[in-house]
């Protein structure tokens, strides 16, 4: 809802509409009319369709996609809605901010921000403004990784072809024990 992730509108508006049902439950026909979170649209939509649309156009399409969910209870809502959300490469990703700079040292580029996103998956870089996919890596392709002050290296690929990725980022450190653990845990689940 608050536009970290990136999601199409016809999806954000079927996940409007089972927040809605997670939210309100099962209600007569009549409790779900046009004003009902017109108010409220924010808490529904991301800002940048709300900034597109009209919020009554908004909301209409919302209480449409509801009446597939009249019948769900709260909870039969909260767990559709985390079996959609969960499909997303960003679903369960912690994200820090950096910036990827060039391997040259002299290099005169200021480098590119990029929002980098941990999770049990893996790793993937959004761009900070769109949040479009840039890159994603399965922690089996992360070959390596560490951190120095105030930097961030991760080389990731398969052993015929590889990325090599520096960045400045204050939080280097909190990357690189978070893909720590998490490539240790992928491991002992291996074993």
């Amino acid at each position: 809802v608050q536009g970290y992730y990136p999601i199409e509108e016809k999806d954000s508006l079927e996940l409007a509409a089972l927040q809605l049902q997670a939210n309100f439950g099962v209600n007569e026909e009549s409790f779900y009319q046009p004003g009902l979170i017109l108010d409220k649209i924010q808490k529904y939509v991301p800002k940048k369709y709300r900034t597109k649309r009209e919020h009554s156009y908004l909301e209409n399409k919302i209480l449409t996609e509801h009446e597939a969910f009249v019948s769900l209870s709260k909870t039969e809502a909260q767990i559709k809605y985390l079996s959609i959300v969960k499909k997303y490469q960003t679903y369960g990703c912690t994200f820090f901010t950096a910036l990827r700079v060039s391997r040259v040292r002299k290099s005169k580029d200021p480098g590119e921000d990029v929002v980098i996103g941990i999770s049990e998956r893996g790793l993937v870089m959004l761009d900070p403004v769109t949040r479009n996919l840039n890159h994603d890596f399965e922690l089996s392709e992360i070959l390596t990784y560490g951190f120095k002050d105030n930097s961030f290296l991760l080389v990731a690929g398969n052993l015929m072809q590889q990325k090599k990725f520096n960045f400045r980022s204050m939080h280097g450190r909190e990357m690189h024990d978070l893909l720590r653990i998490y490539i240790a845990r992928l491991v002992q689940l291996q074993e």
